[in-house]
């Protein structure tokens, strides 16, 4: 009984061992299939809806750089019919006409081959009619404009007209009707110039957009889109099932997408839409393909992918074979480092890791694309060496040692590239600290913001400067002669501001035009800077009107040697466009605090003193005194 029973026990107790070990190795790999699906879910859905977010973003970048590009053309077509209707002696000879002092065969004989010349400068121009003071054509250039399609200008209006885009010769063309006006504003006719709108088509094809954009340039008023094409092909209008048309209401109302926006019902389509700024009846809309978008952003996903599969599946087989809790922890810890091995690989920020040295330990390819540095030319070399301490105002020979007492620091610094350049950074330190908060290794984290600080710069230059000579405007001199004045009341010091006017400059315009008078103006700006101190100021306040801030002088003697200066310096001959030009200065000097303690009074002291100078002769410099100014000849 005994010998029977034995090996039936050996059997039950070796099956409820087998059935358990199977019923753990299912537990377990069930387990780690599941944790492999959550991780899976976590950082790949965050991680794909990132990469979308950051093509959304490109995409909707790519919107606004191309809603300044035809803001800026149309702002150009504008300034050209402008120019055109301005010049002196072709409205001059019209204005004779309107007088009957002319007839329509001499005008059309003197300004045929003038505007012909112009038009030669503007190739954009399709075609230009010139009408007369009552409205009848006088001059037609280039393509025929009917005269349905002509966008006149109120009686009384002063401003050009724009029409909608129309079909003229088979191709969409804009038309821009601007008034002629007389010196003393009088209506003398109306010039309406056709701009062909491929060049606009080409500076929209010439920017880089994803495959599966399609780019189109909407006029709201008309409800008008056309498809933006290469640019031999120009514009065409958008089919009637245009997706587009559906958001024009929406966009009337003021709709600027910075986000895509979907369309139809399956949202298979795409929409970036935004109004031109300066142009608000205008917009530029990109329709995308939904697949082929995000298409990148999927791609992206499958190394991710992989190595979170190829993780699951060698964890799986350790734990199977291995089941205990030092492997579960090792397990975590190769997870982590994969992890933080990604970020550190993959992230578009350039990261360096240092020694408790400061000495570089390894850097990203990132780091090495920003730098042009490999990683090898700097392992061993301490980071302070990419940090351009001649061009930077941060003290960095002690900053890693503030960093280590701090925990972290973030700022901008110039980087230095391998071939010798720099760039500006935002940069972020780091202390990486034990267990007992002693610095061991830290971390630099940085990213090339050039091209913001470049367009900031850009920003300021167009705000607070005369974009003909570079000179400051009338904002700038404005605050810093407050600032003068806050400092001379400060410390009892004097100043005095000088108010300039340019005798017989409207001659040069008249006479050589108006790009001669802009050389002009040029010029006189590169003399004034050079005849005062780096520390005064000389503003351009529009026309020919110059101010010139002297701070610190001594007296009114000193102002008035400055000033006779600039009288001598602006009585040499200017070399313009092949024609010797000779122009004079009348120069107003006011002085604080004589004559007046705020800027609003210095300014018109300045400037009444200007006009005692021109009524004196010109060509010489006046200081106001309050009753009358006393004028002294240069």
């Amino acid at each position: 009984m005994l010998q029977h029973k034995q090996p039936v026990a050996v059997g039950a107790e070796r099956q409820p061992r087998i059935h358990l070990q199977r019923h753990i190795e299912r537990f377990t790999l069930g387990g780690l299939l599941l944790t492999a699906l959550l991780v899976g879910l976590v950082t790949l859905l965050p991680m794909y809806q990132h990469l979308r977010e950051e093509i959304d973003q490109r995409t909707a970048f790519d919107t606004q750089l191309l809603s300044q590009t035809a803001d800026n053309l149309l702002d150009r077509f504008e300034n050209t019919a402008a120019q055109l209707s301005s010049r002196s002696e072709i409205r001059n000879a019209l204005e004779r006409y309107d007088d009957g002092k002319i007839g329509l065969d001499e005008l059309r004989a003197f300004s045929a081959p003038r505007l012909q010349d112009a038009l030669v400068h503007s190739p954009e121009i399709a075609g230009l009619v010139r009408l007369d003071a009552r409205g009848e054509p006088v001059l037609s250039l280039r393509e025929r404009i009917p005269a349905e399609l002509w966008p006149l200008p109120a009686a009384s209006g002063q401003r050009s007209e724009r029409s909608v885009p129309v079909l003229l010769d088979g191709r969409i063309a804009l038309l821009i009707g601007t008034p002629i006006l007389s010196r003393e504003g009088r209506r003398l006719g109306t010039d309406i110039a056709a701009f062909r709108l491929e060049k606009l088509a080409g500076r929209l094809d010439a920017i880089p957009l994803h495959p599966a954009t399609h780019s189109h340039l909407i006029h709201l008023g008309s409800g008008q889109v056309m498809h933006v094409q290469t640019p031999a092909l120009g514009l065409s209008e958008a089919p009637a099932a245009c997706p587009l048309r559906g958001l024009l209401p929406r966009v009337g109302a003021g709709l600027d997408t910075e986000s895509a926006l979907p369309l139809g019902r399956d949202g298979r389509q795409l929409a970036f839409i935004r109004r031109l700024d300066g142009h608000p009846g205008w917009a530029i809309g990109l329709l995308i393909d939904r697949d082929r978008l995000y298409a990148a952003a999927r791609a992206d996903l499958l190394w991710p992918l992989l190595g979170i599969l190829l993780l699951a599946a060698g964890g799986g087989l350790l734990t199977w074979q291995v089941i205990r809790p030092l492997s579960r922890r090792l397990e975590a810890q190769a997870r982590d480092l994969e992890l933080a091995a990604s970020v550190f690989e993959c992230s578009n920020e350039g990261i360096v890791l240092m020694d408790a040295g400061q000495r570089v330990v390894s850097l990203n390819p990132a780091a090495c694309c920003l730098t042009g540095y490999d990683e090898a030319a700097l392992a061993g070399r301490p980071f302070g060496a990419l940090v351009a301490a001649e061009s930077s105002d941060v003290p960095f020979d002690s900053l890693l040692a503030r960093v280590a007492d701090s925990g972290h620091w973030l700022g901008e610094a110039p980087i230095r590239r391998a071939d010798g350049s720099t760039f500006i950074a935002r940069l972020s330190l780091a202390a990486v600290c034990d267990e007992e908060l002693n610095a061991h290794h830290f971390m630099a984290a940085f990213a090339d913001i050039s091209k913001f600080k470049e367009e900031e710069a850009r920003v300021h230059q167009l705000a607070y400067h005369d974009r003909l000579t570079g000179l400051p405007n009338r904002v700038l001199v404005q605050d810093r002669l407050q600032q003068a004045l806050l400092k001379a009341r400060r410390t009892g010091s004097r100043l005095a501001l000088l108010f300039l006017d340019l005798d017989y400059f409207k001659q040069v315009n008249d006479s050589l035009g108006h790009a001669a008078g802009d050389h002009l103006l040029q010029a006189v700006a590169r003399r004034l800077t050079d005849s005062v101190r780096a520390s005064d100021t000389v503003a351009r306040l529009g026309g020919d009107e110059f101010l010139i801030l002297l701070e610190d002088i001594p007296g009114a003697e000193t102002a008035g040697n400055i000033a006779a200066k600039l009288v001598n310096a602006l009585q040499s001959p200017f070399p313009i466009d092949g024609h010797e030009v000779r122009i004079g200065s009348s120069i107003g000097i006011a002085l604080y605090p004589e004559h007046g303690e705020d800027a609003a009074r210095l300014v018109q002291s300045a400037d009444a003193a200007m006009y005692r100078a021109k009524e004196g002769g010109r060509n010489r410099y006046v200081f106001h005194t309050g009753r009358r100014d006393a004028a002294v000849g240069a």
